[in-house]
C-alpha cells in the first residue's frame, strides 16, 4: 500500500474591508439653513469645488452691523482722545500759570476732565477691539459658507439634505482619496506569528474576478481581552483600473506560503 503523501496545510484566509489612507467627516461650519447640496454618493469632486451652501443672510446683517459698531467706537475713541489731549494742554498752561492766575480748584478741574477724557476714549478703543475680533470670526464663518471639497476625491456618503437647518458640526458628508486604497482585516491570535509589516497578501475582493495584491504596513496588536490584531495593507494601485475596486467592498485575504521564511527572517517586532 503505498504512503500518503505529506499533507498540504492550508493558507490561512481572513475577512477584510476596503478602505482608504485619506478621508474626511465633512463638518457644518455654523448654524443655518442649507440653501443647496450640491453633491451625491459616489461622485467624483475637486479640491475647491463646492459641495454645499448655507443661507448667509444673517451672517452678513451680522457683520454689517459689527461694522457700524466698530466704526462707531473707534470715532468715539478719537473724539475722547482730542478731547484730552486739548484739556492737558490747558491744565499744563494752567499748571504754570499757577494760583496767581488760575484758582488750585480750576486748575485741578481741567487735570480730571484731561483724565476722563482719556478713559473715554481708552474704554471706547477696547470696544472697537471687542467688536473687531467678534466681526473677524463673523467673516471667517462667511468664507466657509461654500463649503468646499478639502481635497481631489469622491464622496462615500451625503448626510444632509437641501432645505435642511443644520447644526454646527453636524455631518454634511464624507469624501476620500479613491487614489490610495487599503484594505484593513482583523488576524486572530493564533495566526498572528504567521504576519510581519512588508509582506504580501493575496486580495479576492467583491465586485473583481482577478487577484488583488497589497503589503502589509500596519500591525494594532488589541490588548486583552481582545484576541486579534488589525491589519493594513496597502493595496497596489497601480494594478487598478479606475473605480475597479470600490470604498467599503468586503474581501478574504490569504497570507502567501513564503511569508512564513519572511516572518521569520524578520524576527520578533
Amino acid at each position: 500500500m503505498a504512503s500518503a503523501g505529506p499533507e498540504v496545510q492550508e493558507r490561512p484566509e481572513f475577512i477584510g474591508v476596503v478602505t482608504t489612507r485619506k478621508a474626511e467627516l465633512i463638518p457644518v461650519p455654523f448654524n443655518g439653513k442649507l440653501l443647496r447640496v450640491d453633491i451625491k454618493a459616489g461622485q467624483r469632486i475637486h479640491k475647491g469645488e463646492q459641495l454645499a451652501k448655507l443661507d448667509d443672510t444673517d451672517l452678513k446683517s451680522d457683520i454689517a452691523a459689527a461694522t457700524a459698531d466698530e466704526r462707531s467706537s473707534r470715532s468715539a475713541s478719537g473724539e475722547g482722545g482730542a478731547r484730552s489731549r486739548q484739556a492737558m494742554e490747558e491744565y499744563k498752561r494752567m499748571a504754570r500759570a499757577g494760583t496767581k492766575v488760575f484758582s488750585a480748584m480750576a486748575i485741578q478741574a481741567k487735570l480730571a476732565e484731561a483724565q476722563a477724557g482719556g478713559a473715554s476714549s481708552g474704554a471706547s478703543s477696547e470696544a472697537a477691539k471687542s467688536i473687531r475680533i467678534k466681526r473677524e470670526a463673523l467673516e471667517r464663518q462667511l468664507a466657509k459658507a461654500s463649503i468646499t471639497a478639502p481635497f481631489d476625491g469622491m464622496v462615500l456618503s451625503v448626510r444632509a439634505r437641501e432645505g435642511q437647518v443644520a447644526q454646527k458640526g453636524e455631518p454634511l458628508a464624507r469624501v476620500y482619496d479613491p487614489s490610495d486604497l487599503l484594505f484593513r482585516f482583523a488576524v486572530p491570535k493564533e495566526h498572528r506569528k504567521q504576519i510581519a509589516q512588508g509582506d504580501r497578501v493575496e486580495l479576492k475582493i467583491e465586485g473583481t474576478d482577478r487577484t488583488v495584491w497589497a503589503t502589509i504596513e500596519r500591525i494594532a496588536d488589541e490588548e486583552a481581552p481582545l484576541n486579534f490584531s488589525v491589519v493594513d495593507a496597502d493595496i497596489d494601485d497601480s494594478k487598478l483600473a479606475p473605480g475597479e475596486i470600490q470604498i467599503t467592498s468586503s474581501g478574504r485575504v490569504s497570507l502567501l506560503a513564503d511569508n512564513k521564511t519572511s516572518s521569520a527572517r524578520k524576527g520578533p517586532r
